[in-house]
């Protein structure tokens, strides 16, 4: 699931009114910054994905009501595929060696 996917969704839910409000509450951005996405394609940061599923965690564990009940497990479904977006961007932009030598994380410096 994408971000754009889970901007549908929150809107869908009720969670979220518009993009603007989106933006700021679950992105921690600008009100334009998801228009920026849309309009660029681009993908969030990092940051702004695990931020968004810390976020989609803390409404699902605040959600006590009944009422909540059916979204709370997609909320947490969705923060969950979030995670492991954040951890493969990581793992994937993480330095790479040069010229042979080896990082300390690789010759037991961690």
């Amino acid at each position: 699931m994408n971000v754009f996917d889970i901007y549908d969704m929150l809107v869908r839910l009720g969670l979220a009114e518009n993009q603007c409000d989106f933006s700021r509450r679950f992105l921690g951005r600008s009100p334009r910054y998801y228009s920026y996405l849309r309009a660029t394609g681009s993908n969030p940061s990092v940051e702004v994905l695990m931020a968004l599923a810390m976020r989609l965690e803390w409404i699902s564990q605040a959600a006590e009501s009944a009422k909540a009940l059916p979204w709370k497990a997609e909320l947490l479904g969705v923060a969950g595929e979030l995670r492991e977006k954040v951890e493969k961007r990581s793992i994937a932009t993480m330095p790479r060696p040069r010229n042979g030598k080896t990082h300390c994380w690789t010759n037991g410096g961690f």
